[in-house]
């Protein structure tokens, strides 16, 4: 199986290229939280619609849910020397961030509605 889920925040604005056979692709680096207060950047990829809808919608910084799975590719650099590129491949991803207004996040005050009460334990269990 080759799955991977990511939370992480974007390193900077995604923009669109057009392969020369005409599908948009972009490619990304997520900031992501790792062991012992450690940040791991992870590169990403995304195709045709997700591509454009990242770049649409996305900015730098903005914290996004990536589900994917893991692609590795060989190429030679400018140099001549062969490489090898491990990326994420995104199927699917969400908004992480609440909703922006001006640029900040809206923060909502809690109602009364919203606060829990403690229930009285009566001892006996409903089943």
């Amino acid at each position: 199986m080759n799955s991977v889920n990511l939370l992480g925040r974007t390193t900077k604005d995604i923009e669109v290229n057009t392969t020369n056979s005409g599908k948009s692709v972009c490619s990304f680096s997520l900031a992501v939280s790792g062991y012992n207060d450690k940040t791991d950047f992870i590169d990403c990829q995304a195709w045709e619609k997700k591509a454009e809808a990242l770049a649409k919608y996305v900015s730098k910084g903005q914290r996004i849910g990536v589900s994917g799975r893991i692609s590795t590719r060989t190429y030679e650099d400018k140099s001549g020397n062969k490489r090898k590129a491990v990326e994420v491949v995104v199927n699917d991803f969400y908004f992480a961030d609440g909703k922006k207004d001006a640029g900040q996040a809206v923060q909502q005050p809690m109602s009364d509605n919203d606060k829990f009460e403690e229930v009285a334990d009566e001892g006996d269990l409903p089943f």
